[in-house]
């Protein structure tokens, strides 16, 4: 069978990176050449730039209640060119923790590591275990033994006996998880639970080498008991896709995890989530007409439409264990009943051409905003080179009181330029203080403040409601925070804005746009946590749980998130102050070289009887020079936004603003 597009965009998707990270090595280089000052702070972004390219990852999740067929789906579209089940996916229940697939390319291994599930009783994340491999237990895969590394990666689905009492301490026992053990003894009735809380798989398969990196989650109990899934991981992934069975539709436990896991995770993107009725073979009855076949899979599309709220067009009907079959089989007619094929064409059409639009935006933000700065200070260069040209071109042989009238005019501009130090100096002082006053609303040390009264609050507290009050109060307490803080973001931003207006209007300096805070990021993920707390405040969880477990993940992944959000926000905040002004003062240090060359030049035609000629000469082979340059400029510009991946070919490409 022809490799499905999905594997070929994902191709060019890879090949892009690449020559993105080569266009911005070539601007790096041409700075170096042009004697360029980069500074620590550009260099450290051109540097940031190509290693998020080069570790960029196309997350994927997969994500629905046990027995919907996630692993199945994931063989299917990813794995059949191996000709075999890679990830277990029998009948029944079958991946029983988070299982990451993804490639190493630092270790340039394929293994199997696990991270066992009384970890749950440390107050440390799974992201902070993956920063401490001794806590995990590592299988190396023996990529050229199918069978064997087939039978290791069963372990993933192992579960071990322990009593209700040790569930309990691990957080996966509730009375309503288990009804019929109501009245059972906790010390002596056992239970199953998973054996590993976490597994992570680097395997070298083409399109894993290349950034794809996929989540199986193991159903709603786990997602519920595993905030982290609900709070990191699900919202960091690329697209969504949400199991159903098309024999059941929506069940009650389905709808908990989409009103509680799925649909919070998109809040700040609505887009990237796909449905996905699978097993839609066990509709196919010999006794019932094609038409009365798609007929009822339609109806559950619209079923599904209503009970979700989603578009139709994002449902994809499809058969996970045919598709798989007929890609093993090579069987083209199977592969066509599976419909396996629209999902894949969704995956290439719409998911990919997304996250390369947000890394290509990322990376224009940031490397071409340096690009801006350069082409601005070479346009300021060509500006004081032209007044040369004219100064020169005025000159009528040695005509002294010409010479004289230029000097004038020049030392009147070097004592403007006195007055643009002080306007820059007096400007930045303003900014200063309004920064001051943004990061005493964004004060980290208040925040930890509210968390240490939260958590005695929470611990002292005898009863559950008590507890979550407590939760309330703080995340009442952040959002009030975030929204003064959005008030004074707003104010800085009209605040920088004026100023460089002011410098464009009274002096003449022509820059880039000023570089914005983009506190927004941070403001939304705040109150998108307030959203997540209040959930988790009313959920089932919190409610059947032991209290020090909701404690422990209350604060772990909740609170902690939180503060990091503040924390970040600071330093962008810092590192934003020293970024805002220096696009101007570039532009006044430019105008101040401009001028100085001008008054030298003049000195020299008027001590010696020097050719002028030979001067203006000189200074339209300059002239023309910086002329290149800022085609050249252009050129990286064009270099680093031209679209190749998706097979898209734009040549009204955009030039940068100035």
């Amino acid at each position: 069978m022809a490799q499905n597009p999905f594997q070929q965009k994902i191709q060019a998707y890879n090949d892009w990176k690449n020559n993105l990270i080569e266009a911005i090595k070539h601007l790096s280089q041409w700075m170096d050449a042009q004697d360029l000052e980069q500074d620590s702070e550009i260099s450290l972004r051109i540097y940031e730039a190509i290693e998020a390219l080069k570790k960029d990852r196309l997350n994927l999740a997969f994500v629905a209640e046990f027995s919907r067929g996630k692993s199945e789906l994931i063989n299917a579209i990813f794995f059949a060119d191996y000709k075999r089940r890679l990830l277990p996916s029998d009948a029944g229940r079958t991946t029983m923790c988070p299982t990451e697939l993804f490639y190493d390319h630092e270790s340039d291994s394929a293994y199997l590591q696990l991270l066992s599930i009384d970890t749950r009783l440390a107050e440390l994340s799974i992201q902070e275990y993956k920063e401490d491999p001794i806590q995990w237990t590592k299988i190396p895969l023996p990529i050229d033994d199918p069978d064997e590394m087939q039978n290791i990666l069963q372990e993933i689905i192992q579960t071990r006996e322990v009593t209700i009492t040790r569930a309990t301490e691990l957080g996966l026992f509730s009375k309503e998880l288990y009804p019929h053990l109501e009245n059972a003894n906790p010390d002596d009735t056992v239970i199953d639970i998973p054996t590993w809380r976490h597994a992570m798989i680097s395997f070298p398969h083409p399109l894993l080498k290349q950034g794809l990196s996929i989540l199986d989650t193991p159903g709603l109990n786990a997602l519920g008991s595993e905030p982290e899934l609900t709070l990191n991981m699900l919202p960091s992934a690329q697209a969504i896709f949400f199991l159903l069975a098309a024999d059941t539709g929506v069940t009650h436990s389905d709808l908990d995890i989409w009103q509680n896991h799925v649909s919070p995770s998109r809040r700040k993107n609505a887009k990237g989530v796909a449905v996905i009725l699978n097993k839609i073979d066990t509709l196919w009855d010999e006794l019932k007409s094609k038409q009365e076949i798609d007929k009822s899979i339609n109806e559950q599309i619209n079923k599904t439409s209503q009970i979700l709220g989603v578009d139709k067009n994002t449902i994809f009907p499809v058969s996970a264990q045919k598709g798989l079959l007929a890609k093993i089989n090579e069987d083209e007619l199977l592969m066509h009943r599976s419909q396996l094929e629209q999902l894949e064409k969704y995956l290439s059409d719409e998911v990919l051409p997304e996250r390369e639009s947000i890394l290509r935006d990322d990376i224009i933000d940031n490397i071409g905003s340096i690009l801006e700065e350069h082409k601005a200070t070479f346009e300021t260069r060509l500006a004081g080179l032209n007044k040369q040209l004219n100064d020169l071109r005025q000159l009528n042989g040695k005509n002294s009181n010409v010479i004289m009238q230029l000097m004038k005019r020049a030392r009147e501009e070097q004592a403007d330029y006195s007055k643009h130090i002080e306007g820059y100096k007096s400007s930045h002082r303003l900014l200063t203080r309004q920064v001051t006053g943004l990061k005493n609303i964004l004060n980290i040390r208040k925040m930890d403040e509210f968390i240490n009264n939260t958590r005695q609050s929470m611990m002292g507290s005898w009863t559950t409601n008590g507890m979550k009050k407590s939760m309330k109060d703080l995340f009442n307490q952040i959002q009030d925070m975030s929204s003064r803080a959005s008030e004074d973001v707003d104010t800085l931003q009209r605040l920088v804005t004026a100023v460089y207006k002011k410098f464009h209007n009274e002096h003449g300096i022509k820059t880039a746009k000023p570089k914005m805070f983009k506190v927004k990021k941070y403001l939304i993920e705040l109150d998108s946590l307030t959203i997540e707390a209040e959930q988790y405040r009313k959920s089932p969880v919190s409610t059947m749980s032991e209290q020090n477990f909701v404690v422990k993940r209350f604060f772990i992944q909740m609170v902690s998130k939180a503060r990091n959000a503040m924390f970040e926000a600071n330093e962008d905040l810092d590192n934003w102050l020293k970024e805002s002004m220096r696009p101007l003062a570039i532009q006044i240090k430019e105008n101040k070289l401009s001028i100085e060359k001008r008054l030298n030049t003049l000195r020299k035609i008027s001590s010696v009887k020097g050719n002028v000629e030979a001067k203006t000469a000189e200074v339209e082979e300059e002239h023309a020079n910086t002329l290149f340059q800022l085609d050249e400029i252009n050129q990286i510009y064009l270099r680093l936004t031209h679209v190749e991946s998706q097979e898209i070919q734009n040549d009204d490409q955009p030039q940068i603003a100035g």
